[in-house]
Parts: structure tokens; C-alpha cells; sequence
């Protein structure tokens, strides 16, 4: 744990910054993950209302004892959705607090390649600092196969479909697609949402798909087509 405090929950255990931001950021990717149609049952119970962090901390802290594994590593998590699989994963932050760069992406695909023989090619990272530009184009080279999703703590510090002004939101499946394309419509006439969209990218959204939006009041259905940036 890091060693500058800045707060005391009612346990009376010291919880800094950046801790927070962790338990907050594997709260909120546990239920993306759930939205997107994965099965959360294992890490149910870190959604329960009032789940305290210092539960988090010794959770992980134990975990990590007997592994001797670092604490995040341990949050490392494979998720499945039918005979889709995703692997969420946290890497430790740069020392010199700079952003992420070739070495760090390194590192972290040499984890991510340890699970490769489970059939995992969508990873979903969730750090503190940015990944540069260098070491993204690095991945694109290098791991063409994989899907690549980049998320910072602060864009997980909450779930933003529960906010009351943001309407529902779903991918739609391709049986619905089909259905709702059976007709004289085509994606061509809908309107668009852009794939770095903070709801699109909480989603999962790839280009091509189309999201319904639901509005209660007054209450309107819409379809939007996600294209890429």
C-alpha cells in the first residue's frame, strides 16, 4: 500500500487517494463487465451495498500473502459470456509516475499471453496513467489479435449508467438487428454515436453495432450506429 494517507474510514484503517480510486475503478469494470452480459457471479459480493474497501484491501492483501504475487496482479479477473471470454487486468503504476509506456505494455502482455491457451483475446486494462502513444502503435503491431480496451481509474470511479439523467442504454443483439433492419430501415438512416462515447465505450460498443436508447419521460425510443473515431 502506498504510504501517503489521506483519509480514515470508520474502521479506523488509513486509506489514501489512490486506493480509493482502485476500489472504486473494480467496483464500477465489475459491472461493466455484468452489463455487457458476463457472468459476475464470483465477484458478487463487491457489489454489495456498503461493501467497506478495508474488506477490499485485505481481501487482495491476503490473497497476494500466500501467492506472492503483487496486489493487483491478484485483482487480475477472466470473465465469459457464452463462448466469449475477457480478461480485465490492473497494472502497477510507473515509479516515476509517467504514463505507460513500451516496457510497461511489455510486461503486461507477457501476463496476458500466460492465459492465451484459455482462448482469451479481448483484455481490458484498467490503470492509473495513460498508455502513450509509442506503446499503443507497439500493441497494434505486435498483438493484432487481440482486442485492446484502455480504461484510467477516474473513468471507472462510477457507473455512468446509473447517473439519473443518463436514459437506458443496451447493445442490441444480432437477432435484434435483424429484426429491426427486417424492414425498409437501414443502418444508414440512423443517427450516429461515436465509439470513444463514455456510455459507448462503458458498453463495449464496436463500430457497427447499434444502440437502443430508452427515454422514460417524455417517453422515445431511439437506435444509434456506432462508427469508429
Amino acid at each position: 500500500m502506498d504510504i501517503e494517507l489521506k483519509s480514515k474510514n470508520n474502521f479506523g484503517t488509513y486509506i489514501n487517494t489512490r486506493m480509493s480510486l482502485l476500489f472504486k475503478a473494480k467496483k464500477t469494470s465489475i459491472q461493466m463487465m455484468g452489463v455487457r452480459g458476463y457472468d459476475i457471479t464470483a465477484e458478487s459480493p463487491f457489489l454489495a451495498e456498503g461493501y467497506p474497501i478495508n474488506l477490499f484491501i485485505k481481501y487482495y492483501s491476503d490473497r497476494a500473502s500466500i501467492s506472492k504475487k503483487r496486489f493487483r496482479e491478484e485483482m487480475l479477473m477472466t470473465y465469459q459470456k457464452g463462448d466469449q471470454k475477457a480478461l480485465v487486468l490492473f497494472p502497477d503504476s510507473p515509479a516515476d509516475g509517467k504514463d505507460l509506456n513500451i516496457d510497461n505494455l511489455r510486461i503486461i502482455m507477457q501476463l496476458v499471453t500466460e492465459y492465451a491457451k484459455l482462448g482469451i483475446q479481448h483484455v481490458i486494462v484498467v490503470a492509473e496513467r495513460p498508455l502513450t502513444i509509442q506503446a499503443r502503435k507497439k500493441f497494434e503491431k505486435d498483438y493484432p489479435l487481440y482486442r485492446l480496451e484502455y480504461f484510467l481509474y477516474q473513468e471507472l470511479s462510477f457507473n455512468p449508467l446509473e447517473h439519473e439523467l443518463v436514459p437506458h442504454h443496451q447493445i442490441l443483439t444480432e437477432q435484434q438487428k435483424k429484426k429491426l433492419f427486417s424492414g425498409n430501415l437501414t443502418p444508414e438512416n440512423l443517427s450516429k454515436i461515436y465509439s470513444n462515447d463514455k456510455i459507448c465505450r462503458f458498453l463495449g460498443g464496436l463500430e457497427g453495432d447499434i444502440i437502443l436508447i430508452i427515454r422514460m419521460d417524455p417517453k422515445s425510443v431511439n437506435y444509434r450506429r456506432v462508427i469508429s473515431v
